[in-house]
């Protein structure tokens, strides 16, 4: 009877352990995390990233510091950093005394180790065969082919939670990335934004890199059952689904949205003529740091013809060399006033004309035709060539071009002008002579309208 009731008590320990090791394990974990003293002064239980950020500095996968900083883009070597921290926590071997091959890693950095660990095990790539890049911002597809690559290194079994979903933007995702965005928006380490972009250019904060990781951290701690559907992690694996989804159609005007923060004009330049001379002037910072080719009279035809050059950082410059040096991403154009009342029709043309040389001389930058604004009801220089029905005509016309070479097209004529389709009065400051341009409040309904209108692709 002792021996049995030996045995028993055996059993009874043997399993206590067992459930130790999982339920009970989980609930010492808890209980330790409740314990966690918060080392940063900027994070708090009302922070959406909270629970992550605790885990995490808990297991000594995000450091320790006076503050977190979370909305601040993180950058590509902090990412690797967790990565290999996120592997020695759940038991893997450090790393060996290895060289890392990046010029731009030094060894007193503290993500060294981890650089090279990562390099090795093929983690990472660097923007060069000799450059890393450790400090630039991280992209959204950047992570996920990190984080998709350090699974397959570390054997990592993530269930598929979703179906894989086409993003309004999916063809956006660069070719090496597109398996790994899949991947990771079917295991549930990453998801769209609520309009169904993805933004795989994005830069993604912080606070966004912490819960990614934190999702990571609990598939690996709660591996999935045998009979759960698994992601693959492989760089191709997904890549057929491309070649089955289909473009989303090119719609050129920009509808209302979420209001833009100041920064994001950044990295645009405006180019106009008087009218926009008045944007220049009276936006203050509400634009940020936006540049500007305007002058006086400019059309798209003496523009063409280099009649008329906007002065750029003291120079007179034609508009494809100002717009590349400029350096802007991002390019606003507002011209027609002064060649509707040549005709509509070769207004278009050489508006056209002018924005293909533009795009030639910067293939990279994204067009963003604003409607030309109306005149006032008050106005002296309205005469049969030039009015508001010609402005609309034109503005037409425009919206033709747009569609036709996927330029976008921005009406900001419509938060300008009254009931009757002419510029509100208190919006101009010469209402009742020319009656086109304007005043500190046009200037400040316009720059509205601008922010709440920018297209989500770029966003």
């Amino acid at each position: 009877m002792k021996r049995t009731i030996a045995w028993i008590l055996l059993l009874v320990l043997v399993m206590a352990m067992m459930t130790g090791a999982t339920g009970s394990g989980q609930q010492q974990s808890v209980e330790m995390l409740e314990n966690w003293i918060n080392p940063y002064t900027d994070v708090s239980e009302d922070d959406w990233s909270y629970e992550a950020i605790r885990a995490l500095n808990f297991r000594e996968i995000l450091p320790s510091a006076d503050t977190f900083d979370g909305n601040r883009q993180e950058t590509r070597g902090n990412v690797v950093f967790y990565l290999y921290q996120l592997y020695r926590s759940l038991g893997g071997p450090a790393a060996g005394a290895g060289v890392c091959a990046f010029t731009d890693v030094r060894a007193s950095d503290e993500r060294y180790s981890a650089i090279c660990w990562a390099a090795e095990n093929g983690i990472i790539n660097g923007v060069s065969e000799t450059e890393f890049a450790p400090d630039a911002s991280i992209t959204r597809q950047q992570v996920c082919a990190m984080v998709m690559r350090y699974a397959a290194f570390a054997g990592a079994r993530l269930a598929a939670v979703k179906p894989a979903d086409q993003f309004v933007d999916s063809l956006n995702v660069s070719v090496y990335a597109r398996s790994y965005v899949t991947a990771c928006q079917m295991s549930g380490l990453v998801s769209g934004y609520p309009d169904n972009y993805f933004r795989p250019e994005n830069n993604i904060s912080r606070n966004e890199s912490a819960v990614i990781l934190y999702r990571l951290l609990n598939a690996q701690l709660e591996p999935p059952d045998a009979s759960a559907e698994l992601v693959k992690t492989g760089v191709d694996d997904y890549n057929a689904l491309y070649e089955t989804y289909e473009p989303e159609p090119f719609e050129p005007l920009v509808p209302e949205s979420t209001a833009v923060a100041d920064s994001w004009f950044d990295r645009t330049v405006f180019i106009g003529d008087s009218v926009t001379q008045g944007l220049a002037l009276y936006c203050g910072s509400s634009l940020s740091k936006a540049q500007f080719l305007s002058a006086g009279s400019m059309s798209a035809e003496n523009a063409l013809t280099g009649v008329i050059k906007p002065t750029f950082q003291g120079e007179k410059v034609s508009l494809p060399e100002g717009v590349a040096r400029s350096g802007a991403q991002v390019v606003y154009v507002m011209l027609g006033m002064n060649g509707i009342s040549y005709g509509v029709d070769t207004a278009a043309a050489d508006l056209e004309k002018l924005l293909l040389q533009i795009t030639d001389r910067n293939p990279d930058v994204t067009i963003l035709v604003e409607s030309v604004t109306p005149m006032t009801r008050t106005s002296t220089i309205v005469t049969q060539r030039l009015n508001n029905e010609k402005i609309r005509e034109y503005n037409e016309k425009v919206l033709e071009l747009c569609l036709a070479h996927e330029w976008y097209y921005v009406n900001v004529a419509e938060a300008l002008a009254d009931s009757e389709g002419y510029l509100l009065k208190e919006y101009c400051s010469d209402a009742s002579v020319m009656g086109i341009h304007m005043t500190v409040s046009g200037v400040n309904a316009w720059t509205d309208y601008l922010k709440t209108h920018v297209p989500e692709d770029l966003k």
